[in-house]
Formats: structure tokens, sequence, C-alpha cells
């Protein structure tokens, strides 16, 4: 007798059955995958800008520091990280000797810096500022 086995016979109609469980288990696979991806590059984008606006900050608080050296020391750490689109303001916009303090704000927009995120938080921007004092060297003569 010629009777099927009954392994090949389960084998035959289990093969459409391992094509769709793969096809659903490979996309929740990819959302979480492509969703961890993403909530990384914005911690690390949180942490460039905040790191940005502080190496700005100190930047201003030296003597005879202007703010094209501030904005150019913000840039060189936003670049670093590859932080698109972001703005830097300086307050006061002019540093002149008798500035006592400085206040360095960074923001950089979500929807141009990440993959996922951009499609649940529309229009969301990272923003970070630090106020530090300037330094003074007080001129001391010598008798």
């Amino acid at each position: 007798m010629n009777r099927p086995r009954i392994r090949d016979d389960v084998r035959g109609r289990r093969t459409g059955a391992v094509t769709v469980e793969f096809a659903l288990t490979i996309s929740v696979l990819w959302i979480v995958l492509f969703g961890a991806w993403d909530f990384s590059r914005a911690t690390m984008m949180l942490h460039t800008i905040d790191n940005a606006s502080y190496e700005g900050s100190r930047r201003g608080i030296v003597p005879g520091a202007s703010a094209d050296d501030i904005r150019d020391t913000v840039s060189a750490v936003l670049s670093a990280a590859y932080v698109r689109s972001a703005t830097v303001a300086i307050e006061p916009p002019i540093l002149l000797p008798t500035t006592r303090e400085i206040t360095v704000t960074v923001s950089a927009p979500m929807n141009q810096n990440a993959w996922v995120a951009p499609l649940f938080l529309n229009d969301r921007n990272f923003t970070s500022s630090y106020k530090l004092t300037r330094e003074d060297f007080a001129t001391v003569s010598v008798p």
C-alpha cells in the first residue's frame, strides 16, 4: 500500500503557516529595532545639545571671547554628532568687558534629526540652556 506518511502530510500543510508567522514576527521585530535605534539617537542628540550649550558657555566666560567664538564652539560639538538645523541664542548678543553673565541656548528640531520619532512627536525641539558668570582677572600691581 502506498499510504502517505503522516509526517509528509503535516509538513506540506504547515509551509504557509510558517511564512505567515515569519511575516508577522519580522514586522514587529523591525518596529522594535527601529524604535530602539531612534530612541538611542534622540537620547544622544539631547545629551549633545546639552554639552554644546555648556561648552559654548564655557567658551564665552573667558575674557576676550566673542559671540562668534561661542557659535564656533557650539557648531563643532554639534557637528561631531551630526545634529542638523540647530539654532544658537546668546544672551547678551554682544559681549562687552562689563558683561557679568552669559547664557547660551541651543535648540534643534527633532523632525530633521530622527527617523521614527517625528511620526509621533511632530514639531518638537530639544533645547538646552546654560548660564555662567564671566571670569575676572584682577590686575595686581606689585610695589
